[in-house]
C-alpha cells in the first residue's frame, strides 16, 4: 500500500493519492479533501478512483502490482490511459515505483524496488529509463541499483537527499535487516 499527499484536482490543498494491492477493493484511488473546516471530518472526504477522474491538471501515476508489471496511469486533461509494463527483471512481485528524471537527460524514468521472494539472482532495486522514441514503451532500459544485497525492499522516496542535483532512492529493506537504505544516485 501506498500513501502520498498530492493536490490531485489542483484546488491548492493536499488530497491523499493510495493504491492497495492486496484488499477487497485493489487498484489507485484518492481521496478529496473538502479544504478548511471540513478537511477535519473524515466522512467529508470524497473518494476518487483513478480512471473515473473528472478534473483537470491529471498528473501520471504508476503503481506497482503482484503479477509482474506495473500499472501507468498516464493523464490526458479529464481521462486516464491505463498501460502496463513488465516489472524490471522479471520480479514477480512489485514493492514500490516512483517517476523521475534519474538520468537527468530530460526524461522521467522509473524507480522500482521488489520482493524477489529471496531470489539474490534477481535485484530488488531497479531504474528503468524511457526510449526517446517511444515513451511509456514496453521497452525500457533496466539498471540494476541493489545487486544481491536486500531481497524484500517496500516503501521509497526519490528524493536529492545529498543535495547534488540529482535524485537519489531511499527505501527499506527487511529481509536481511538493512533497515532505511539509500541508494545514491552516481550521476555526480
Amino acid at each position: 500500500m501506498t500513501l502520498k499527499a498530492l493536490d490531485m484536482d489542483g484546488d491548492g490543498d493536499s488530497d491523499l493519492l493510495f493504491s492497495d494491492r492486496k484488499g477487497a477493493r485493489r487498484g489507485v484511488g484518492w481521496l478529496e479533501n473538502p479544504g478548511g473546516a471540513a478537511a477535519d471530518h473524515p466522512e467529508r472526504w470524497t473518494e476518487h478512483t483513478v480512471g473515473d477522474l473528472n478534473h483537470d491538471g491529471a498528473r501520471d501515476i504508476v503503481c506497482p502490482t503482484r503479477n509482474g508489471e506495473i500499472l501507468l496511469f498516464e493523464g490526458h486533461g479529464n481521462e486516464w490511459k491505463i498501460q502496463t509494463t513488465p516489472n524490471p527483471f522479471g520480479v514477480p512481485h512489485g514493492k514500490a515505483v516512483a517517476i523521475g528524471d534519474i538520468d537527468r537527460d530530460g526524461r522521467n524514468d522509473l524507480f522500482h524496488v521488489a520482493n524477489t521472494g529471496r531470489n539474490r539472482a534477481t535485484p530488488g532495486a531497479s531504474w528503468t529509463s524511457q526510449r526517446p522514441d517511444k515513451p511509456w514503451s514496453a521497452k525500457w532500459s533496466v539498471t540494476d541499483v541493489s545487486g544481491n544485497v536486500g531481497v524484500k525492499f517496500d516503501l521509497m522516496e526519490l528524493v536529492d537527499l545529498d543535495r547534488d542535483g540529482d535524485l537519489d532512492a531511499v527505501t527499506c529493506e527487511e529481509v536481511d535487516n538493512l533497515g532505511v537504505f539509500w541508494f545514491e544516485n552516481p550521476l555526480y
